[in-house]
């Protein structure tokens, strides 16, 4: 293989003894060292066999995706105690369900859309990869020719399924196609397999994308991967981490290795996210996910998001583990430290044993991860938000706040180490993948240590309101304009994967201001593409008592705007309010036991009770506006949401809607547990369209924040004592 076949240095010259693809010889022999020696690895060990003797016949049963998964780690747990042991039973009883399962597997069709043995694409790419593994460490065992045969005829049927699969650029569906590839062709010492997995492969008139174009594209220049949901940066983080610990196996250092950033479309990208020219480095995505929590460590639930708070991350198995290993970061240890202390040893599945280590979800198995980590305990670790850090080559935080550049996201943190700390999460990049929601601007609001406000839930994919509740505008914290939802919704669309580049324009967002003094934080975004003749401006100041939020909207001819914001808990109606029938619309229908009432010029005063306390919204609304309070639906079963402590409370919508050429909707929010009226929203003066005055009154005192039209900093100024 030339160099012009491999540019990037990343294809072995050779291949090491087996094992190599779960762990090599120096992992074993770590571990076999460590026996007897008072650390949980006695733990891990004593679950390892109880897993191997719980071995069951090796058919597959295509109908049983759970069982088979266990059927194929309780081998591959049987072939590892073996190797850690020396007990030949071990090996005896795996050996035999395994020729069970090379017989029986590579007689299965494959189903549409490309499964075997799972039910589900992404799961059979996982289990591939479990194939190989288990095939791997059988082949560092003492084994006659004839069985090394059999382990080479398995891998090899799993081709058809890794080449089968339907996505061939830049999603994590190929991802996890080139996750396999790695996986087997390492297993099989097959150099041809690792470089179509590292550069992707042309092959009977199907192009597909490898390892390098994810590492070059896909995870952006601000460090998170281009689908802009934390759950899809953690899952193809999970990928991206065994990747390099196999090619690690193979002599190729992935972790350190520069590569430069993408800066023209490689034939079938999915996303349009170049530049800027530098060079890109695998940490940037376990640096990037801390920043991107807010000071409880929740997560915004915006899109396919899945994960809640970070603290959850344990579930896709020793990610931080594993990177803290690589690169010694003191945030990683924090960030271990952190889900330890949030899950105490005893009440745990298997006590005594790390978090990470933990059993989740059958596609996502454990068992044999700890072979891997050199270090058995975290301590000392810290994450100081105080620090000014960049993420890296665009992403920047400074004074307690973050902003994702490339991805089109900025959180404001009122205070830098305080969980209790009041802060924003502000969406404003475009709707560039099938993961997102048509939701530019999006708001999301966290006070006294709690999640204020929330997105929309689902029950998944296949919840028939995920098309018509969750991929919707008004079911957001933004505006939706004539009931109608964003671009590239606009369109009472089929499918629940839009996004921009299906269609005709994009969907870019623009960062006006970001501002990160020591008493006040500002992030302030417009939107002018997914409303054609409408521009959507919004500006959040947050401070440690409230948060300011000035949502401007401007359009060409007259239009209905609907400003709403989704509290959890139930709201107490101000005044009195009349059923009203919220209409058939998408996302407008399944708003439940919806009020109204009509508004005159001044102040209303909202107030969310849930089971932490109150949320006070202090709300200026419009001229000639009309306020609607409603119930959003909640699934029973919200599976896209991992990490929360408690069941999800009800979330109750409030609705500010006008018709107007422009409007500017004014609120003020605080989060005392009991509201102490400290902070009175007394007036503003301006229009969407000029500069605003507002005055708010806090401890006594009076200040008036000044919130310029064009492009400028926020300032404020005292004024007399209210009460002089």
């Amino acid at each position: 293989m030339s160099s012009a076949d491999d540019p990037y240095q990343v294809i072995p010259h050779s291949f090491p003894d087996a094992p190599r693809v779960l762990a090599n010889t120096e992992d074993l022999a770590r571990t076999r060292s460590r026996l007897g020696k008072d650390t949980w690895i006695d733990k891990a060990l004593d679950h390892l066999i109880a897993r191997a003797n719980a071995i069951s016949s090796g058919q597959v049963n295509p109908t049983d995706p759970e069982n088979n998964f266990d059927t194929l780690m309780a081998i591959q747990c049987g072939v590892l105690a073996h190797l850690l042991t020396d007990e030949p039973s071990f090996l005896d009883r795996a050996l035999e369900s395994f020729s069970q399962l090379s017989e029986t597997y590579p007689q299965l069709p494959i189903i549409a859309p490309n499964t075997r043995a799972t039910g589900d694409s992404s799961t059979e790419l996982l289990f591939t990869a479990q194939i190989a593994r288990t095939c791997d460490l059988l082949n560092a065992c003492p084994i006659d020719e004839t069985l090394r045969q059999q382990i080479t005829d398995l891998l090899n049927a799993t081709w058809p399924v890794i080449d089968g699969e339907a996505d061939l650029g830049c999603g994590n569906h190929n991802l996890s196609s080139v996750h396999a590839r790695i996986a087997v062709g390492s297993a099989l010492g097959n150099r041809d397999a690792i470089h179509d997995a590292m550069y992707g492969y042309k092959r009977d008139g199907i192009s597909r994308y490898g390892l390098i174009h994810t590492l070059r594209h896909d995870i952006l220049a601000d460090g998170l991967q281009f689908e802009r949901t934390a759950g899809y940066h953690v899952f193809v983080m999970m990928l991206l981490t065994d990747m390099a610990y196999m090619m690690k196996n193979l002599g190729v250092d992935l972790w350190h290795k520069p590569m430069p950033v993408a800066m023209e479309n490689d034939g079938q990208d999915m996303h349009r996210d170049y530049g800027p020219a530098g060079d890109k480095h695998l940490k940037a995505i376990y640096d990037a996910l801390l920043y991107r929590t807010m000071p409880n460590l929740d997560l915004s639930l915006l899109g396919d998001a899945r994960l809640a708070n970070l603290r959850g991350i344990w579930r896709w198995g020793t990610m931080y583990e594993t990177a803290h290993d690589v690169y010694g970061d003191e945030r990683y240890a924090w960030l271990i430290q952190e889900m330890e202390q949030a899950h105490p040893s005893d009440g745990r599945a298997i006590p005594g044993l790390p978090i990470s280590l933990q059993p989740f979800f059958f596609s996502v198995p454990k068992e044999c991860e700890f072979v891997r980590l050199q270090a058995t305990s975290w301590q000392n670790g810290e994450l100081d938000f105080a620090k000014d850090e960049t993420i890296s080559l665009v992403g920047e935080h400074r004074g307690a706040c973050t902003t994702f550049h490339q991805t089109g996201l900025s959180i404001l943190r009122s205070e830098p180490n305080i969980a209790t700390a009041s802060g924003a999460n502000l969406h404003w990049g475009p709707h560039a993948c099938g993961h997102q929601s048509p939701g530019a601007l999006h708001l999301d609001l966290w006070g006294n240590g709690r999640r204020i406000t929330d997105g929309p839930r689902t029950a998944g994919f296949g919840d028939p309101t995920h098309l018509t509740w969750f991929r919707t505008t008004i079911a957001h914290n933004t505006v939706t304009v004539d009931q109608k939802s964003m671009y590239p919704y606009d369109d009472d669309p089929k499918s629940i994967w839009e996004a921009d580049r299906w269609h005709d324009r994009n969907s870019d967002g623009v960062l006006k201001t970001f501002e990160t003094n020591d008493e006040y934080k500002v992030v302030r975004a417009s939107n002018e593409q997914v409303y054609p003749g409408v521009c959507l401006d919004r500006t959040v100041v947050v401070t440690q008592a409230w948060v300011l939020d000035l949502f401007r909207v401007v359009a060409e001819k007259e239009r209905t705007f609907d400003w709403a914001m989704h509290g959890i808990g139930r709201i107490e109606p101000p005044t009195r309010m009349e059923p009203i029938d919220p209409g058939d619309r998408r996302g407008f229908r399944h708003l439940q036991n919806a009020r109204r009432s009509a508004l005159d010029d001044s102040a209303i005063n909202l107030t969310w009770t849930n089971r932490d306390g109150m949320a006070t919204l202090a709300m200026l609304p419009p001229t000639n506006s009309e306020l609607i309070v409603a119930t959003d639906p909640m699934p029973e079963d919200s599976v896209f949401v991992i990490g929360e402590d408690e069941p999800a409370e009800t979330r109750t919508c409030a609705i500010v809607r006008t018709t107007a050429l422009s409007a500017m909707f004014v609120g003020l929010w605080q989060f005392d547990p009991e509201p102490k009226n400290t902070a009175t929203l007394l007036k503003a003066t301006g229009t969407a369209t000029s500069d605003v005055h507002i005055d708010i009154e806090s401890d006594d005192q009076q200040r008036r924040w000044e919130l310029p039209f064009k492009s400028a900093p926020v300032s404020h100024t005292q004024l007399q004592p209210y009460h002089a």
